[in-house]
């Protein structure tokens, strides 16, 4: 994907933003952080089992909205903070598959690439 199709996302919100909030904006989309980097139109298979991520799946999965996953980069040692890359990948659930103790196998299809303007 190249830089003229790059989203221009003005407000990016992690997680427990993303919680909090009832309704969100279209410049706002919950951030997953993660070790893997997602490309736009290619697959990316998941396994979900933390709590705040679960709801998060099913939060997008109910009002049918991608999430951003993004590069972690590391921890600031000061304050505890996951740091991330400032360009991620907009990711589309595709498929889910429900495990008994409530963990979910999903694939996700990148979308477009963001740019983060805020957290």
């Amino acid at each position: 994907c190249n830089r003229a199709t790059e989203s221009t996302r003005s407000l990016v919100t992690d997680f427990a933003g993303f919680a909090a909030m009832e309704r969100w904006g279209p410049d706002e989309i919950a951030l997953f952080p993660l070790d893997v980097v997602l490309f736009p139109q290619l697959p990316l298979p998941l396994h979900i089992f933390e709590e705040r991520y679960k709801a998060m799946v099913n939060r997008c999965l109910d009002e049918n909205r991608p999430f951003g996953m993004i590069l972690a980069t590391g921890v600031n040692s000061d304050t505890g903070q996951v740091e991330t890359a400032t360009v991620g990948c907009e990711a589309r659930i595709v498929r889910v598959e429900r495990l008994p103790d409530g963990r979910m196998n999903i694939e996700v299809q990148g979308v477009e690439r963001f740019r983060v303007r805020s957290i």
